[in-house]
Parts: C-alpha cells; sequence; structure tokens
C-alpha cells in the first residue's frame, strides 16, 4: 500500500529463457490519487467557563498522511440550535466540489445560526483543544470540526453532544416603567433579564426621593 502525497519512482525490467534485461530508465515521479481527509469524531468538552468552553477531538492515527495528505489545520463550527446544524451540514459537505464558482470560505459561512470559531489565523486552528469564547452564560451549543489537508477539506464530524456553559448571575433588568399609581403608591414593572443558567427567584425594588439617595441608608428596599 502506497502512501498518498508520497512521490513514488518506477524502473522495469523483463525477463525470457536466457535471464533478465537491464532496467529501464527511471520514471516521472508519480504520487498516488489523493484524498480529502477523513470525517473527525465528534468534539468533546474539555472544560467550561461563563462564558466560554473549550473543546478537543481525536485528530487522524496517521495526522492524514494516508488519507489526505498531511493535515494543516483544523476549523470548528457552533451553534445553540442543533436544528440549524444539521439544516446546513448538506450545503457544506460538498465543500470539494470543483465545479461551484463560489469560494469554499463563501460557502462555509452560509448556514444561518451557525458561526465559524475565529482566531488569528483566519480561524484555522493546528491543533486541539480550542477554547470558543463569546458564549451566553448558562446555555447549551453543539459544535462539529473538520480537518484541512494540502488536498482539501474533510467533511464536517457529527455534531457534539449539547455542551453548557457555566451558571453566571442574572443579566441587569431594563429600566423600570410606570405601571399604575394610587395617592400613595407607584406600581411598576420591568422586563425579566436573561437568568444565564440559574432560576432567578427574587427582584428587589428600590427607590428614593432623588438619585443621589439610591443605594444610600436613605434609599428603600422591597422584595418582589
Amino acid at each position: 500500500r502506497l502512501h498518498a502525497n508520497q512521490h513514488y519512482y518506477f524502473q522495469v525490467r523483463c525477463r525470457n529463457a536466457c535471464g533478465f534485461s537491464e532496467w529501464s530508465p527511471v520514471s516521472h515521479p508519480f504520487h498516488p490519487l489523493s484524498d480529502v481527509p477523513s470525517k473527525l469524531s465528534a468534539p468533546f468538552l474539555t472544560s467550561r467557563e461563563r462564558n466560554a468552553i473549550s473543546v478537543s477531538w481525536t485528530p487522524p492515527a496517521d495526522n492524514g498522511i494516508t488519507g489526505g495528505g498531511f493535515i494543516t489545520g483544523y476549523r470548528v463550527r457552533y451553534s445553540m440550535s442543533l436544528d440549524a446544524m444539521m439544516q446546513a451540514t448538506p450545503s457544506l459537505l460538498d465543500l470539494n466540489d470543483k465545479r461551484s464558482s463560489r469560494s469554499q470560505e463563501d460557502r462555509i459561512d452560509e448556514a444561518p445560526g451557525v458561526l465559524l470559531v475565529q482566531n488569528a489565523n483566519a480561524g484555522i486552528f493546528k491543533s486541539p483543544p480550542v477554547r470558543v469564547g463569546d458564549l451566553l452564560a448558562g446555555e447549551r451549543y453543539y459544535l462539529q470540526v473538520y480537518a484541512i489537508s494540502r488536498t482539501g477539506l474533510g467533511a464536517w464530524s457529527d455534531p457534539s453532544e449539547p455542551l453548557e456553559t457555566e451558571a453566571d448571575v442574572p443579566d441587569r433588568t431594563d429600566m423600570p416603567s410606570k405601571l399604575d399609581e394610587t395617592p400613595f403608591s407607584i406600581g411598576i414593572k420591568w422586563r425579566s433579564p436573561r437568568p444565564n443558567g440559574a432560576k432567578v427567584w427574587q427582584f428587589v425594588v428600590r427607590h428614593a426621593t432623588t438619585r443621589a439617595l439610591l443605594g444610600t441608608d436613605q434609599g428603600v428596599e422591597d422584595t418582589a
């Protein structure tokens, strides 16, 4: 069995009843038909933070030497929606179709709700693990990865299991607005913020006669 992307030289000689001929002149260098990298296993979690998760995966056993040339990098994408990711996969598996007039990079980015993980090297990572940042706290994400070699792009891996970021304090609430009023009370309302992975079980309201008194001993706090 020969290795993809490895040059080979050939000679031939023949034999009859009297013996062997001399070897032929050495051929030009030839190499086997190159293939794209094989599909990788699904990424798995290595660590998590409030706004980030780190994932890894198992590189090809031969680093792509026999399957599709030396692996030069990987790309990772993620989504909060498994449906969006799976619906995007068919159009992305055909990235190596040379008949397409669109560039590979354009076709990678065409999936709504599915984002490529970016870095200083145009989103190409040399090896795992990869840290995926700027995520929402307490949310679940699905990730996929593919390998890049000198001969092309591999297929997207199967999606990972849902990987959840750590919970955090709730987001800041919007400015309260007036709901109603009586001679001795004011009803206010506000929109509930993102809980960031932990159920909101209490709201605290404070009021004062001037802005300067809010947050001081002269302010009044109530729970809701």
